[in-house]
């Protein structure tokens, strides 16, 4: 494990596992923020580090296969077509979830179940906003208030593709 400063007092480069505590009840001077990798979050949100290893890339195909949140990286390469895909449940509010469509065939794309009940997306009237193309990915953020209380994924901002 190692530190290192910067000439930004704000700044620090810490290796190895890091547990960060704040003390919230303390007044503080501005809105407290942690950047991990470059994604910004505000303290209090969960930050997961971790990306589906590429030696365990699922290849699903077909209807009513569930995608992992454990990851904030949720990597798949599908092997076909998955339709009424479901995205797992997350497990606290405000958790992000990327996942990527690494197939590179057009036609293997990933669809969403549009049931919230079924596929925890909340529907909007955006086309296509269930959909995840070949090569391209979607962000999303789980909320636990919606969908009368069971919790649900808002998607937040696609990429690539």
């Amino acid at each position: 494990m190692g530190l290192q400063t910067f000439t930004d007092p704000d700044q620090v480069l810490i290796t190895g596992p890091v547990v960060i505590q704040q003390d919230l009840s303390q007044p503080t001077t501005g809105k407290p923020s942690l950047t991990v990798n470059g994604i910004l979050a505000a303290l209090g949100a969960v930050l997961q580090g971790s990306s589906t290893p590429a030696a365990s890339i699922p290849t699903p195909t077909g209807a009513g296969v569930t995608i992992a949140t454990g990851n904030v990286i949720n990597r798949v390469a599908p092997s076909g077509a998955c339709t009424a895909a479901i995205l797992a449940a997350g497990t606290v509010n405000g958790q992000i979830a990327v996942v990527t469509n690494e197939s590179t065939v057009v036609a293997n794309t990933i669809t969403f179940s549009t049931t919230l009940a079924t596929g925890l997306i909340l529907t909007d009237a955006t086309p296509d906003a269930h959909v995840i193309k070949a090569s391209s990915g979607a962000i999303f953020a789980w909320f636990t208030s919606l969908n009368a209380g069971a919790g649900a994924w808002v998607r937040v901002g696609p990429f690539g593709g």
